[in-house]
């Protein structure tokens, strides 16, 4: 029973010791940097390097392929999308608000004075509404929202939804 123990431990430190030595192998440049040979640090995710690595790389390595093994997908487009007109006559905002998912790490949301325009990002939330303070009276606004993963990766935009803010009361 010792002799297998020692064997077993052995087994265990030379498996080790040849991911050490891989990963601390001469793939360092004197530059502080790694290189991009798919060794050392470069070849875990998408930093698989040109040349392939472990776990992806833009030439295949052992899993992954092109995209560097990176798997995870943007988040899908907010649904529910609704958008309406809140507070006294003297201190309108729009409230826009969507059904929660929680896989997403925040929403950004985007305004247009057109269905079919360019939309500019007003905002971002980590619940799923926003209240857009900065409206003008008599004029039709349009909203749409993008989630975002905790990665950064946002997805497409959802369906938008409208509100006309009324003319001010004197």
């Amino acid at each position: 029973m010792k002799k297998l123990l020692s064997i077993m431990l052995c087994m265990a430190m030379f498996a080790f010791t040849s991911v050490v030595t891989t990963a601390c192998s001469d793939d360092y440049d004197d530059d502080s940097s790694w290189n991009d040979n798919g060794g050392g640090y470069n070849n875990w995710g998408d930093n698989g390097g040109d040349n392939g690595g472990n776990n992806g790389g833009d030439n295949g390595g052992n899993s992954g392929g092109g995209n560097g093994g990176n798997t995870e997908q943007a988040p899908a487009a907010p649904t529910g999308v609704t958008a309406s007109v809140e507070g006294p006559n003297a201190y309108l905002y729009v409230l826009i608000s969507w059904n929660y998912d929680w896989s997403v790490d925040h929403w950004d949301v985007y305004r247009s004075t057109s269905a079919n325009g360019s939309y500019s990002k007003i905002g971002s939330n980590v619940s799923n509404s926003y209240a857009d303070e900065n409206v003008n009276y008599s004029t039709t606004y349009y909203y749409k929202v993008k989630a975002v993963s905790s990665s950064g990766l946002a997805s497409a935009f959802s369906d938008y939804d409208y509100v006309i803010v009324p003319p001010r009361l004197k």
